[in-house]
């Protein structure tokens, strides 16, 4: 009978739990360090090394795997708000932008893309130029995760991660509904935030938006 075993990082300093990561690795990293030759083990009832006294290089190891793992509970704990706030369930929300927690923040998919472009109009007063679709669902994930508005150029590169880029994104802009322009930045119209959610489910979903009004 065998088992798989779950190997984890602890770092203690007495009886005290500092940090710990189960990053793979992490843990081979420190192994790696502990097994150099010529390195002894500390003498029977030496105290641990705290942070101040530990070796720089094994001490960063805990620091980013510690970091590593609150930032993926946060990246799980905002993608579960995300997914609530467009009414799809997660997988279906990954699996149409993958968001994350550093620039470009959300990486579109072709596929999603595509379909919503096909129940979309080119040209007229329904159509949505690409720069608003992405735009939408942007703004909306940068405000679960607390970050700032975003720019013209930080939204044209959510669009790059498909090889798009929208040519007149100013106007596309001007002429929404929901999305205004301040000081160089794209900010959503509070009275108007469920038309960002609808055009945001669409994609995620390969539908026509159903606007409220």
């Amino acid at each position: 009978m065998s088992f798989k075993a779950s190997l984890k990082i602890v770092l203690k300093a007495d009886d005290v739990v500092v940090a710990e990561s189960e990053d793979v690795e992490l843990w081979q990293r420190v192994l790696s360090r502990m097994n150099k030759s010529g390195e002894a083990p500390l003498p029977t009832g030496e105290p641990p090394q705290r942070d101040s006294e530990r070796d720089p290089e094994t001490a960063s190891l805990f620091t980013s795997g510690a970091q590593s793992s609150e930032s993926e509970s946060g990246r799980e704990e905002a993608i579960a708000k995300f997914s609530e706030l467009l009414g799809v369930n997660e997988d279906e929300l990954i699996g149409a932008c993958d968001p994350r927690l550093e620039p470009p923040y959300i990486y579109l998919e072709k596929h999603h893309w595509q379909e919503l472009k096909d129940t979309l109009p080119a040209r007229g007063p329904n159509a949505i130029p690409s720069i608003v679709i992405a735009a939408s669902i942007l703004l909306l994930w940068l405000d679960e995760i607390g970050d700032e508005n975003p720019t013209v150029e930080n939204t044209q590169s959510v669009l790059n991660t498909i090889d798009v880029r929208d040519r007149n994104p100013g106007r596309g802009i001007s002429n929404c509904k929901w999305l205004r322009k301040r000081d160089g930045e794209i900010i959503l119209n509070p009275a108007k935030t469920s038309m960002a959610v609808a055009v945001s489910r669409a994609y995620c979903m390969g539908e026509k938006p159903d606007f409220d009004d």
